[in-house]
């Protein structure tokens, strides 16, 4: 149940309630007329006392703010209340003022059953409408044929309908308590009352740049606009950064890529609304290209792809280190770190990339003895590495048959391990490579490799 029992002040004094200590009245044989009363406290039946006046789960109570009592009865009877109003001034109470009446609790199934949603989470809420005035009502009501609705504007006499499902524009903002009867005026009718709050209108937006550099402090403004005051704000950056709240934040996104920020906005009156944009944080990055491995004194050119006006560090080796494709001669064998500083041509911002180069004394070749061609994407090929060798003349796999199954001289060619269009068999597969070194000298070798699936 809900009984509202606020009172109003005309002086402007504060109020506070509480259940207190109930009267015996008069009787058909003791009357006792006015200015006569000569008041005894009325006896509670154990365990009953007037702070505890009725049974319920949940318990029986009255708000000592708003003069609310809430509770579910579960026991039958009858039950008096008492309730104090309290008036005060400075902190001191100056008048007490005491009603007290019954509660009949009886076991009852009521036919009819008037009914309308709380779709709020505030108490006893239907709806909080935060965009216009216009409130649009459902009737979960059981049983009726006629319904009554009163939108609870008290300045206006006709703020009603007998529509099932209504709907109603409000003069003006605020709090109104709207009231269903079904089945006005007959013996099998019910009533429900539930607050509506109109408080029109939140509008959420907030400004930013469209486009930023990774590493770049970016500076987000909320200019959302409301009718009541703004006191809650969460910004999302969908970057698993900690939530923020302030009403102009910064934020910086270290790596490119598209973010959908948020932002939540709640005012002093509940209503809460959310706006998400997309934000681009430039993805660019240069290429420098793969680590390798050369032989000293040969020539490397580092194939820059991706930006502009790069900068090589250490520029060591190159022929400048202020191009995007430097040469590189190395008369030193050791391993050599490059980091490139590269600008994008399109945006301006700045991107890294790093390459390791190996320099060895003498080349090699460097053949793997097994390989899986089961289209996993790891080690699906089978080539020969090579450093130091200015081409392949020859590069031939043979069955245990003898019979040819690849053969190639493109140095950057491999086998996927099939044979006409089919893949071969497991097993072991013989190969022969003929090679020309980077001074002209032709080598060649043989082994075996395993092929598995």
């Amino acid at each position: 149940m809900v009984y509202d029992h606020a009172a109003f002040d005309p002086d402007g004094d504060s109020l506070s309630y509480e259940f207190c200590q109930a009267f015996d009245g008069a009787s058909d044989g003791q009357a006792r007329p006015f200015g006569e009363f000569l008041a005894e406290p009325l006896t509670y039946r154990t365990p009953y006392t007037f702070l505890r006046p009725m049974a319920g789960n949940p318990r029986v109570q009255i708000d000592s703010k708003t003069g609310l009592i809430t509770g579910s009865p579960n026991l039958q009877g009858r039950f008096v209340v008492s309730v104090c109003c309290h008036e005060w001034r400075n902190g001191i109470r100056i008048n007490t003022t005491t009603r007290e009446f019954q509660f009949v609790v009886t076991n009852c199934s009521k036919a009819v059953v008037a009914d309308i949603p709380q779709y709020s989470s505030e108490f006893n809420t239907y709806i909080v409408n935060c965009r216009d005035t216009k409130v649009d009502f459902v009737n979960t009501s059981k049983g009726g044929t006629t319904y009554f609705w009163d939108f609870g504007v008290d300045e206006f006499s006709d703020d009603t309908s007998v529509q099932f499902q209504p709907s109603y524009t409000y003069p003006d903002s605020g709090t109104f308590v709207v009231t269903l009867i079904v089945n006005k005026g007959t013996t099998c009718s019910d009533s429900i009352s539930r607050f509506v709050k109109v408080y029109p209108k939140l509008k959420v937006n907030f400004i930013s740049k469209d486009f930023i550099c990774p590493g770049d402090t970016m500076t987000f403004e909320d200019i959302s606009t409301s009718s009541y005051f703004i006191y809650n704000r969460s910004w999302n950056f969908d970057d698993f950064s900690p939530i923020d709240t302030g009403k102009v934040v910064r934020h910086v996104f270290p790596y490119g890529g598209l973010y959908n920020v948020g932002l939540i906005v709640e005012n002093l009156q509940g209503c809460k609304d959310t706006v998400f944009r997309k934000i681009l944080v430039d993805p660019f990055k240069p290429y420098i290209g793969r680590d390798t491995t050369i032989v000293k004194g040969e020539k490397i050119v580092f194939p820059v792809s991706g930006g502009i006006n790069t900068i090589w560090s250490p520029g060591i080796y190159l022929s400048d280190s202020n191009v995007n494709n430097p040469v590189g001669t190395f008369v030193d064998t050791g391993t050599f770190l490059y980091t490139i500083v590269s600008k994008s041509e399109q945006t301006g911002c700045l991107g890294r990339d790093s390459i390791i180069v190996r320099v060895l004394n003498n080349g090699y070749l460097a053949v793997p003895n097994a390989f899986t061609p089961n289209g996993d994407g790891k080690n699906d090929r089978f080539r020969p590495l090579l450093v130091g060798y200015q081409k392949v003349r020859f590069f031939r796999i043979y069955n245990r048959y003898g019979e040819l199954v690849f053969d190639t001289n493109n140095i950057e060619d491999s086998w996927d391990g099939t044979f006409n269009g089919q893949p071969v068999e497991l097993g072991t597969y013989f190969w022969l490579i003929g090679v020309t070194d980077r001074f002209g000298k032709d080598a060649q070798e043989k082994g075996d490799v395993i092929v598995i699936r």
